[in-house]
């Protein structure tokens, strides 16, 4: 079935000295799967947990290779599927030490697999320029998964704060936001793809971007007593 995205929620603080910040309360729809975009400053800070505060929403998982930084500002990326649904407020919580100017990104999508992503990947580009797509977050593979499936990406401009636009074919959030942008397509081949923006600052921005590669769940028609799975 094809993928859908929902309402997203974003939430940011200049809040410093922090252990746990919570995300702009939201209404969760039962079996969504939840992506969390998590920022912040911390140079020995661990994002140990997402938990949600009010709701079931509690078994989050580390979405592997979609974790980078620079200087000052760490990116990580966590998923949870099967959304219960109702009022929900995610809170991350840091070990180690605290943390600065966190903030919270949060894309609930219909109509993904169950098992998490095909493949994930990030970058740390320091002088990106401004060529439409320069921005990148490297190759993502497609290895043994089949198409149709959906391509997230996520950038953040570390440098003037210009927020990136949405790669070519991608559909842009436009997050309420002068830094950050997510962004999505449908891609319907096998072939190894990137989560790509335009740096509309100056270029030599820093930019960190995640790629996440995520197959479509399928759909089970039957008719009569026969019953077709379909891409």
């Amino acid at each position: 079935m094809t993928f859908a995205v929902g309402t997203h929620e974003w939430n940011t603080t200049s809040g410093s000295g922090l252990t746990t910040w919570d995300s702009v309360n939201f209404t969760a729809v039962a079996g969504d799967t939840l992506i969390a975009i998590v920022t912040y400053q911390g140079a020995t800070a661990v994002l140990s947990s997402l938990q949600d505060t009010v709701g079931g929403n509690d078994t989050w998982t580390e979405i592997t290779g979609a974790a980078n930084s620079d200087a000052t500002t760490k990116v990580r990326a966590w998923y949870l599927e099967g959304a219960a649904a109702g009022s929900c407020t995610i809170r991350a919580t840091w070990t180690t030490s605290t943390v600065n100017f966190p903030s919270m990104l949060i894309v609930p999508v219909s109509g993904l697999a169950t098992g998490g992503p095909i493949d994930a990947i990030s970058s740390l580009q320091t002088t990106p320029t401004t060529a439409t797509d320069a921005v990148t977050s490297g190759t993502l593979v497609f290895g043994a998964d089949s198409a149709p499936a959906a391509v997230f990406g996520f950038s953040r401009n570390e440098g003037s704060g210009a927020q990136p636009n949405a790669g070519t074919n991608f559909t842009g959030l436009d997050v309420a936001s002068v830094r950050v942008d997510f962004e999505h397509k449908r891609v319907t081949t096998e072939d190894n793809t990137a989560a790509t923006f335009t740096n509309t600052g100056a270029s030599a921005d820093d930019h960190i971007t995640i790629g996440i590669l995520w197959g479509e769940a399928e759909t089970t028609v039957q008719m009569g007593r026969r019953i077709y799975i379909l891409p």
